[in-house]
């Protein structure tokens, strides 16, 4: 998973504000993908969306509390079948762990 074009390790730590613009390119399967889905696991209270939506190819999410991150995605091909295994990028934001 990539960040900007640039990859995010697991484990980074981001400061709070930090817009992340997510790049999915999956790399197994038959054919490009043809649908995406999101998910974020964020620290309590946190409601960051994706955004248009967790349903497209290259959404941004704004990082707005401090805490442990966990972001994946999953991808479908053409046909509808499951393309690969999702992407998971966990992360900290703030001070770190």
């Amino acid at each position: 998973m990539e960040v900007l074009g640039e990859p995010v390790p697991n484990g980074s730590t981001l400061p709070v504000g930090t817009t992340l613009s997510l790049l999915a390119t999956p790399t197994c399967g038959d054919g490009p993908a043809s649908a995406w889905q999101w998910t974020a696991n964020l620290p309590d209270g946190t409601d960051a969306p994706f955004v248009p939506s967790a349903k497209v190819q290259n959404p941004t999410l704004t990082l707005t509390a401090e805490g442990e991150y966990a972001i994946a995605v999953e991808f479908w091909d053409p046909i509808g079948a499951k393309s690969c295994g999702a992407g998971l990028l966990n992360f900290w934001v703030g001070e770190g762990p």
